[in-house]
């Protein structure tokens, strides 16, 4: 009777993972108009070089990584190299200090999840393939999608990557931790899809919209917002 049991407590719990599929915090991306300038502002506040991470082809802009742990932090600029006449390149060229600007999950793009949120008002987007060049010439490749319904610049989207060992925390100087997110925003659509995914993200209710990331490093507790 006993093993009957447990055995039915595995399969309940096997059966609740399958309609909720784990979700976390993939990266952070932080926003800044110069990615030369911006890689030294952010050793200066975090005692850790960046390193660089690339650029996207078509897309106008560049980065620089650290690693956060598990995740990572994402230096987004624009690519002197490449003129786009993106709003996303726009913004970047009118920033005038690091600012958080969007954040990406981890998480398998399977029905189950595709399931989990249609079933409370969410649709998700189709699969969408990229990829940046590194220095050393290796491409970096991935898939992302995102929420059909929920059109807001603070909202999260999906990464899968290609290769999960070449996962930017992994590659990228260590020295610091994720701690905390937090986003301020006037509409509850956003704080009702973060609370879906299950992420320890929070969001509450402001007049203004904009991201918060408290950082450990090095240097001490790093605070950057919008």
């Amino acid at each position: 009777m006993r093993a009957v049991r447990i055995t039915s407590i595995a399969l309940l719990l096997l059966g609740c993972a399958e309609q909720k599929p784990a979700t976390r915090v993939d990266h952070v991306i932080v926003g800044v108009s110069d990615l030369a300038q911006g890689m030294d502002r952010i050793e200066q506040l975090t005692g850790v070089r960046p390193i660089l991470g690339g650029a996207h082809p078509g897309g106008g802009t560049q980065n620089a990584l650290i690693s956060l742990g598990d995740s990572y932090l994402e230096i987004l600029a624009p690519n002197s190299a490449e003129r786009a006449a993106s709003p996303e390149v726009a913004e970047l060229r009118h920033l005038t200090k690091p600012t958080p600007i969007g954040w990406a999950v981890s998480a398998s793009d399977d029905q189950a999840r595709r399931s989990a949120l249609a079933s409370q008002g969410f649709e998700l987007t189709a699969p969408d393939p990229g990829s940046r060049r590194k220095p050393d010439g290796s491409v970096l490749s991935w898939i992302t999608f995102g929420f059909t319904n929920l059109d807001h610049p603070l909202a999260p989207f999906f990464i899968v990557w290609a290769d999960p060992a070449q996962h930017p925390s992994r590659t990228s100087p260590r020295g610091c931790e994720l701690k905390s997110i937090e986003i301020e925003d006037p509409a509850a659509d956003l704080g009702r899809a973060v609370k879906a995914l299950g992420v320890n993200v929070a969001v509450t209710k402001a007049r203004r919209s904009r991201m918060m990331i408290d950082l450990t490093c090095p240097k001490g507790n790093v605070t950057l917002k919008g």
